[in-house]
C-alpha cells in the first residue's frame, strides 16, 4: 500500500494500543480497553480492504490540498453472466497452482522433506539469511523439496529439483519494504535435495515472532500464549490445483455482477476438495483441569457466580503432565500467566507511588504470592531442565509440579486460571511432538484426541500454496510478477500473520527464470 497510508494505518493502531494499555494500567477500566483494542483489530481488517485503502488516500490527499484522483467514468449498472458465461471466464482466469496440503493426521507423511515452519535444513556454506538494517536472523516459514512437489503448466515455471527456503522477519507491525532486495524477507534456493543433512539449529540472534523492531523478544501480554522463535515443523505434500484472482473484478464487468460470487464459491469447493473434510469432533470424557460455576449469595446478599477449579491429573489416562517436556511447557505457561499478571501490578504500584496516588490493598496482597510463585516455577524448571524430553518425573518433583497447578493456577489469582494454563501448554507440546513421534507416543489417546479440532486444517484458512492468482487476503497494492508462495495465518503451525491475514512471495518473471531468487520478496497486509 502507499507509504503515507501505511504510516497512518501504523500511527492509528499505534493509538489504539497504547491508549487501550492506559485504560487497564492506569485508568484500570478493562472495559474500555477491550473496547479500543477490537478497535484496533477492526482497523487491522479494513487496512487490508482497497476501498479503505482508497478512502483514507483520499483523505489524506484533501488534508494536504491535493486534489483526489477523479473517480472513472463508471461501468455499466450491474453486469448478468449466463452459467456458460461464468464457465467460460472461470477457464478463462485460471492459473496453475500448487496446493501445499498439512496433512491431519500426520503420521503417514511424518518423513516428508517438504515442510511448514521447524528448521530449515540448509546446505554447508549457506547461511541463515539475517535483517541488515537490525541484524536479526529472519524466521523459517517453509522449506520445500521441489522433488517431492508435482509439475504444473506454468510458463515460467519453478525447477523440477532443489530446494527452497522462504523467510521472513515476523516482528509486530510485519510493515516491510516491498520489491526486489526488500530486507524483510530472502528466499533461498539449493539445486539438490538435503534431505539427509540434519536442520540448521536456529541462531542466537533470532528474535522471538512478534517481537519490535529492534527487540529480540516480544512484548509480555499474557492474553496470549509465550511466543516462540521456531515455528513447529508441519510436513506438507503438493497437490496440482488451479487457482483464482480472487481480489480483481475482470475487465468489462460492472462491480455489481454475479460473476465474483459465482467464483468464490467456486474455489471454496476447489478447496474443500484439496483440504478433505474436517474430522469429526471427538467426545474426549474428562479433563485435566475443568471448572465448575456455583452461584451463590455474598454478604450484602448479592447472587454471584463463582468459579471452582478442579485439577485431576489422571483423568484422560497415565498420570499428567506424562514426560519432562510436557511438565516444562505447563509450568512455562502458567510462569509467563503469573509474570504478566505480576508485570502489570508492579506497574500498578510504580505509577501510583510516583504519583502520590494510593495503592490498591488487592494490588499490595497479592504481590507476595505472584512473586513466590515466579521463584517457585523458576527453580522447578532449572531442576528439571537437565532431564529428557521424554523421561518421567521422580515423585518429589511431580509433588512439587501438583503443588505449584494447585496453588497458582486457580481463581483466586487475578488473570491466572489453569484451564488456560494448561490448553496453552498442550498446544506448545503437541506442536513439539509433530517432529518427535517418540514423544508424542508417551501422551495417552485421549489427550491426543482433543486436539482434532484445534490442529486439523479449518476451511477458512490454511490456504498454503507454490505459485498461481493472488488471493482474496492479499495485500491489495502489492503484487507483481509471479507470486512464488502463499501462506495463510494457520492456528496448527502458529503462524499469524496481520490479524489472520496472509503473506505472498513475489518474483518478477524473468527473475525467476534466470533463477534470481535473491530477488524475490515478500508482501502483507501490514506493508
Amino acid at each position: 500500500m502507499p507509504k503515507d497510508v501505511a504510516r497512518v494505518l501504523k500511527r492509528l493502531r499505534w493509538g489504539l494500543i497504547i491508549a487501550a494499555l492506559v485504560a487497564l494500567l492506569v485508568l484500570r477500566v478493562p472495559q474500555l480497553a477491550l473496547a479500543l483494542a477490537i478497535m484496533g483489530l477492526l482497523l487491522g481488517v479494513l487496512g487490508r480492504q482497497t476501498w479503505f485503502q482508497q478512502f483514507l488516500a483520499q483523505l489524506i490527499g484533501s488534508k494536504a490540498g491535493v486534489q483526489p484522483t477523479p473517480s472513472p467514468i463508471p461501468a455499466p449498472e450491474e453486469t448478468v453472466l449466463t452459467e456458460a458465461e461464468i464457465a467460460a471466464l472461470l477457464d478463462q482466469e485460471a492459473q496453475p497452482a500448487i496446493f501445499l496440503k498439512r496433512h491431519w493426521p500426520i503420521d503417514p507423511v511424518s518423513d516428508a522433506n517438504s515442510y511448514l515452519g521447524g528448521l530449515p535444513k540448509l546446505p554447508e556454506g549457506m547461511a541463515w539469511p539475517e535483517n541488515p538494517q537490525t541484524g536479526f536472523a529472519l524466521h523459517h516459514l517453509a522449506q520445500i523439496d521441489l522433488s517431492e512437489m508435482p509439475r504444473i503448466d506454468a510458463d515460467p515455471n519453478l525447477p523440477q529439483v532443489g530446494m527452497l527456503w522462504f523467510f521472513a522477519d515476523i516482528n509486530e507491525e510485519m510493515d516491510w519494504e516491498e520489491g526486489p532486495g526488500s530486507p524483510e524477507s530472502c528466499v533461498l534456493y539449493a539445486p539438490v535435495s538435503t534431505k539427509e543433512l540434519p536442520p540448521r539449529p536456529a541462531p542466537e540472534n533470532l528474535p522471538q515472532v512478534d517481537h519490535c523492531a529492534d527487540a529480540l523478544e516480544s512484548i509480555l501480554w499474557s492474553f496470549r500464549p509465550p511466543r516462540i522463535k521456531v515455528y513447529p515443523r508441519w510436513p506438507v505434500t503438493g497437490r496440482p490445483t488451479q487457482s483464482w484472482p480472487l481480489d480483481d473484478v475482470p475487465e468489462g464487468l460492472a462491480r455489481r455482477n454475479n460473476y465474483i460470487n459465482a467464483r468464490y464459491e467456486h474455489v471454496e469447493a476447489v478447496e474443500k476438495g484439496l483440504k478433505g473434510e474436517a474430522p469429526e469432533p471427538v467426545n474426549v470424557k474428562g479433563a485435566i483441569v475443568s471448572v465448575e460455576r456455583v452461584t451463590e449469595e455474598n454478604a450484602e446478599g448479592q447472587r454471584v457466580v463463582k468459579r471452582n477449579t478442579h485439577y485431576t491429573p489422571e483423568a484422560l489416562g497415565g498420570r499428567f503432565p506424562y514426560v519432562a517436556r510436557f511438565a516444562d511447557d505447563v509450568l512455562a505457561s502458567l510462569h509467563h500467566s503469573v509474570g504478566g499478571q505480576l508485570e502489570r501490578d508492579e506497574s500498578h504500584v510504580r505509577y501510583r507511588e510516583k504519583s502520590g496516588k494510593g495503592v490498591d490493598p488487592e494490588v499490595t496482597a497479592r504481590l507476595p504470592i505472584f512473586q513466590k510463585a515466579v521463584q517457585e516455577i523458576a527453580a522447578l524448571r532449572a531442576d528439571i531442565a537437565g532431564l529428557p524430553n521424554d523421561a518421567a518425573l521422580s515423585a518429589a518433583d511431580l509433588g512439587r509440579f501438583d503443588d505449584l497447578i494447585r496453588n497458582y493456577a486457580r481463581d483466586t489469582l487475578k488473570g491466572v486460571r489453569a484451564e488456560q494454563v494448561v490448553a496453552t501448554a498442550w498446544q506448545m507440546f503437541f506442536q513439539r511432538t509433530l517432529s518427535d513421534p517418540d514423544l508424542r507416543a508417551k501422551v495417552p489417546s485421549q489427550m491426543m484426541a482433543s486436539v482434532s479440532a484445534q490442529f486439523a486444517p479449518s476451511r477458512g484458512g490454511t490456504s498454503h500454496y507454490l505459485m498461481g492468482a493472488k488471493g482474496v487476503g492479499s495485500n491489495p497494492t502489492a503484487g507483481h510478477g509471479i507470486r512464488l508462495a502463499q501462506f495463510d495465518s494457520d492456528y496448527g503451525v502458529d503462524f499469524m500473520f496481520c490479524d489472520c491475514g496472509i503473506i505472498d512471495f513475489w518474483i518478477d518473471a524473468d527473475d525467476l527464470a534466470k533463477g534470481r531468487w535473491d530477488r524475490a520478496w515478500a508482501a502483507t497486509a501490514g506493508g
